[in-house]
């Protein structure tokens, strides 16, 4: 069966560069002493040679430590990892040369066995240098620590040892690491190799029927042009439950994907389930990323940025993590302002910010793309989700700070206050405006004061609340302000002040001046007794308006009084009569 995807030429096996002899004591391992049929019976006697030991020795004597070497050993053949790393750590890390070198290379074994591929230990790891190439089995070693690495390149350059060496290992040792040389040798198209090691499968009946031989055939037939072949293969071996079988799935959907028999949503759908099926380690990372790329290729950057988001917290220390943040923070941005510049629709823009924004709360940036978010909608007037967008931006930030994640400054969290108070007063949602209004701000920037209290004043105003407009002061007063302020002076009827900011108004609009405006400022210099603005501005406006009140208004309040002496009966009444004509129209510009 195998022997169809090792039709290609054979590739010579990789010989090793030999460097120089350390001094060091070289380890020697006999797992190969350890059968499988003969665990019980081997415990049995290393568990003994340990008890008589501790009985006859000192506890931190070699004696001790020897018996202890050799029940690790036993472990390792049995790839037992976990009891031969408990039992390694109740050794002293002092051991005379002999036994520290085996211990390494019990360490080392253990460590590439172990399924949950963390980092090797310093002391294991030194083995693998060439200053112990003369080590017999560093060959095997280093093949297997280059494959858990991904590095198949440098692998395959001592797959040829790494295979001869496998005789001097278990039975166990050789079924969990002929997968890894196998598919090595099948990546570097070392066939003769190959072919060795398919044949070694044959012998050990746990491997003959794996999900691992199923998917390496697979990928023998699919290198060969078979691709039927290979999808039965892959078919069969995604049926187990292993890391194999795993990656015989996702091989499976990407053959799919290469011949166009599978379409991209259908793969989407199948990659989902595989990564349901299996998570937690670099695998899970790479269908993740694989994923990520596909709903790229879909247009999907929201289910794109939700699935780096699950590498990032998954796995935060891993390398993957560093990428993902780098891709994410590049599509958030373009969502944000993809969304800013109207390019989708409001609903579009809100459904996808609210998928993706509680996994991205706390990174560096994200909350100005957020208050982008917030600025659009309430452009738009869309009041309320522009201020819970605005509060979410500055209580995340808060929170940041406090927690050391990420640096602001007050400005910074007060501009946000600030909106969120103006998306309050144009929603009308005045009472969290007030709420908000009397907190005020945790800084002292002048502007910014003077922002909060126009706002006051507008608030106020709206609520006819003429004497709080008043007493609100600002450092530099916008034309807004003084327009507010001197309407709350009018209304109170406070004549000269009212007159004095409405001339405010005058000196930095001119003739641009709002006719309202115009008309306070007329009326409040008559009844504050000043006749010469009185005369300035009804000469200076009747042009601005056709309107026929303020015409006779202002000829009525500026002409002077008739004679009334001698005292005659029709000048009398034609004073009262156009004393009240005045009055009317002046309630009718009022209104």
């Amino acid at each position: 069966m195998f022997a169809m995807g090792l039709m290609f030429a054979a590739a010579p096996a990789h010989a090793r560069t030999e460097a120089p002899r350390n001094e060091a004591p070289l380890p020697v391992l006999h797992v190969a002493h350890y059968p499988p049929l003969g665990f019980l019976k081997d415990r049995r006697a290393l568990e003994a040679s340990l008890t008589t030991a501790r009985t006859l020795h000192e506890a931190d004597s070699p004696q001790v430590a020897d018996a202890i070497l050799d029940l690790a050993e036993f472990h390792l053949a049995h790839v037992l990892v976990a009891e031969g790393r408990s039992l390694l750590e109740g050794l002293e890390r002092k051991l005379p040369p002999e036994m520290q070198a085996r211990r390494a290379a019990i360490e080392l074994g253990l460590a590439l066995l172990d399924t949950r591929q963390g980092e090797l230990p310093e002391t294991a790891a030194s083995l693998l240098d060439p200053s112990y190439a003369a080590w017999a089995d560093q060959p095997l070693f280093a093949t297997i620590a280059r494959w858990r690495e991904g590095d198949l390149e440098h692998a395959a350059q001592t797959l040829g040892a790494a295979v001869a060496r496998l005789g001097h290992i278990s039975v166990r040792m050789q079924e969990a690491m002929l997968p890894a040389l196998l598919e090595v040798a099948v990546d570097s198209a070392d066939w003769e190799e190959a072919r060795t090691l398919a044949a070694r499968f044959g012998t050990i009946s746990t491997l003959r029927e794996s999900p691992a031989y199923g998917y390496l055939l697979g990928r023998t037939a699919q290198a060969g042009g078979d691709l039927l072949s290979a999808f039965d293969y892959y078919r069969a071996a995604g049926e187990g439950g292993d890391l194999w079988a795993h990656r015989a799935r996702v091989a499976l959907v990407e053959l799919g994907l290469g011949t166009g028999t599978l379409t991209k949503e259908d793969a989407r759908t199948l990659f989902k389930q595989a990564s349901f099926a299996w998570s937690g380690d670099g695998h899970a990372i790479a269908l993740l990323q694989r994923r990520a790329a596909l709903e790229m290729e879909l247009q999907d950057n929201v289910a794109a940025l939700e699935l780096f988001a699950v590498i990032v917290t998954r796995h935060p220390d891993s390398p993957e993590a560093a990428l993902a943040r780098q891709q994410a923070r590049s599509l958030w941005t373009a969502f944000y302002d993809s969304g800013a510049s109207g390019s989708m629709s409001l609903s579009e823009y809100l459904s996808g910010h609210r998928r993706i924004a509680m996994d991205y709360r706390f990174e560096p940036g994200f909350d100005l793309a957020t208050e982008k978010l917030a600025d659009h909608f309430l452009a738009a007037g869309a009041t309320m989700v522009a201020s819970d967008e605005y509060r979410d931006t500055h209580d995340y930030l808060l929170v940041s700070q406090d927690l050391g994640i990420a640096e602001t400054d007050e400005p910074r969290l007060d501009e946000l206050r600030l909106k969120q108070a103006e998306a309050f007063y144009r929603g009308g949602q005045l009472g969290p405006l007030s709420y908000l209004l009397a907190e005020g701000l945790r800084g002292s920037d002048p502007a910014q004061a003077d922002q909060l209290n126009l706002l006051k004043a507008r608030f106020y105003a709206d609520r006819g609340e003429p004497q709080e407009v008043v007493e609100t002061r600002v450092y530099e007063p916008t034309l807004h302000y003084l327009r507010l302020r001197a309407a709350a002076l009018f209304g109170q009827k406070k004549w000269a002040e009212a007159q004095s900011v409405y001339t405010d108004i005058l000196e930095r609009t001119g003739t641009d001046m709002a006719f309202g405006d115009t008309v306070r400022l007329l009326l409040s210099a008559y009844r504050a007794g000043d006749s010469a603005t009185t005369l300035a501005m009804a000469l200076q406006f009747p042009e601005l308006t056709e309107s026929p009140q303020w015409a006779y208004i202002a000829r009525s309040i500026t002409e002077d009084a008739p004679e009334l002496l001698p005292l005659r009966e029709a000048s009398a009444q034609e004073r009262v009569d156009g004393a009240g004509r005045t009055l009317q129209a002046l309630d009718a510009l009022k209104n």
